[in-house]
């Protein structure tokens, strides 16, 4: 379980109608020994139902990011090195019309912290930077208009030591930069953990954690024409005593939507609410409660260019995540279910393909040393293959309940069978040995998969119990 500090949020959870999970298994798409997290941001689909992934690796200190995307109705493809440089919060986000892809992150500048800009041609990452070391410049957050323009927002921390949002695009052709000078975030400011979008024609919403420390809100700032730095500012409400984290989302029509999570001003249980403000309307709607009876924090809000909200939680026991996974959608009053029960599952985003199919990234393990990245979603042939065709020395079979496993070369150091509904039925650890067996004779007929630990190496495969 991971620990949470109690300044940070808590939110709830989602859903009744399950439809759009039909089908869905986990895909691990890193096969090996390092740690990997996605962070907020990781995960985002364009029209042609390509899947774009983006996620941190730490290979000894530095972490290094990296990237995938998997085209519609194919697998994924090999693995894309953004930078290797020491990158601290990083982002994606995608034109959906062409499918180009963008990531912003935070790197050590000369005399501060800069935020850089990665673009994706053909396979190739090309890099530059937004700022030029002269402040502290932290957390970003990204958007793409409808005319493939991108727009970037983050905290900035100036020599007197004030926090405030930041913003710059490259509209013009060039980075324009605008200072939020109304924006208060207070003497922790660091959290303010900005999120931005941007319509058709890039105008923007950037909304964030603003006050101070016990009266926490999230504000929204907002411009009325592309470009324009004469921001106006909203401060949501919602009955928590403060409100933390937010995500945020805008659909075909402008209509933004926005998660929020807070508490009760003792740090815990987190109660979630759901907000939307149609494009001309003066204020946002009131506040809905989300995932009524849990307590969870904001993972991802995704919403269909028709405006259909759906989102995914990291469920929380007190200040402690869970390693659980909720779901929940407006279309079923926002009411929650667990997506991923495996108490291992964190750092949650979501995204709806064209047919309304969800597809979940994670990253799963609770020690540093075997934290991959998992993809839950519908029809997922395996694209990125077992190093040295590890796969290729495994055997195993589940019939009648009898699960047997042998490896040809290697040994097995944890064995686990898990549902397709992402609950995970078993985990255990053995002494190191080239086989396992075990009786299940209460198993239902179905699918399952196996997650098999080998030479500090993950492997799954799907298995039927008949």
């Amino acid at each position: 379980m991971k620990h949470l500090l109690l300044c940070l949020l808590l939110v709830a959870s989602v859903l009744p109608a399950r439809s759009q999970w039909i089908g869905a298994v986990e895909d691990t798409i890193t096969h090996n020994a390092l740690r990997e997290e996605t962070r907020r941001q990781s995960l985002a689909i364009d029209d042609n139902n390509t899947i774009h992934l983006l996620y941190v690796r730490d290979t000894g200190g530095a972490w290094e990011l990296v990237y995938h995307k998997r085209p519609n109705n194919s697998a994924w493809g090999p693995e894309e090195s953004v930078t290797t440089a020491t990158v601290a919060n990083a982002a994606l986000s995608v034109d959906r019309a062409s499918g180009h892809a963008y990531a912003v992150w935070e790197q050590p500048g000369i005399t501060g912290t800069d935020i850089l800009l990665g673009e994706e041609t053909g396979g190739v990452w090309s890099n530059q930077p937004v700022t030029f070391g002269l402040h502290q410049n932290m957390d970003p957050a990204i958007s793409v208009d409808g005319q493939g323009k991108v727009h970037v927002a983050w905290v900035r921390q100036d020599s007197n030591g004030d926090y405030y949002i930041a913003y710059a695009t490259n509209r013009s052709g060039f980075w324009e930069e605008s200072i939020l000078s109304a924006s208060t975030l207070g003497p922790f400011g660091s959290g303010a953990t900005p999120a931005i979008v941007a319509d058709q024609i890039g105008r923007v919403h950037i909304a964030y954690r603003g006050g101070n420390f016990g009266t926490y809100r999230i504000h929204v700032a907002y411009n009325t024409a592309p470009g324009d730095t004469n921001w106006q500012y909203r401060i949501l409400t919602t009955p928590n005593a403060e409100d933390l984290s937010c995500s945020l989302a805008i659909d075909r029509d402008t209509t933004i939507h926005l998660l929020s999570s807070g508490n009760d001003g003792f740090g815990f249980p987190t109660h979630a609410h759901y907000m939307t403000k149609a494009a001309g309307a003066p204020s946002f709607n009131p506040a809905t409660p989300v995932a009524t009876g849990f307590s969870a924090g904001v993972g991802d809000l995704f919403v269909t260019p028709t405006g259909d909200a759906h989102a995914v939680l990291d469920e929380i026991s007190g200040n402690i995540y869970t390693g659980n996974v909720l779901y929940a959608n407006a279309a079923g009053g926002w009411n929650a279910s667990y997506l991923l029960q495996n108490a291992g599952d964190y750092g949650c985003n979501l995204v709806l393909d064209e047919q309304g199919f969800g597809y979940c990234a994670v990253y799963a393990g609770n020690t540093f040393n075997d934290q991959e990245i998992v993809v839950y979603g519908r029809n997922f042939g395996t694209g990125i293959k077992d190093p040295d065709d590890l796969g290729t020395r495994l055997q195993a079979s589940l019939t009648h309940g009898e699960l047997k496993i042998r490896l040809e070369q290697g040994t097995l150091s944890r064995v686990s069978l898990i549902g397709l509904n992402g609950q995970r039925i078993f985990t255990e650890d053995t002494s190191p040995d080239a086989s396992f067996s075990k009786s299940l004779p209460e198993l239902a007929s179905g699918v399952y998969m196996i997650e098999v630990r080998v030479d500090n190496q993950t492997i799954r495969r799907k298995l039927i119990n008949e």
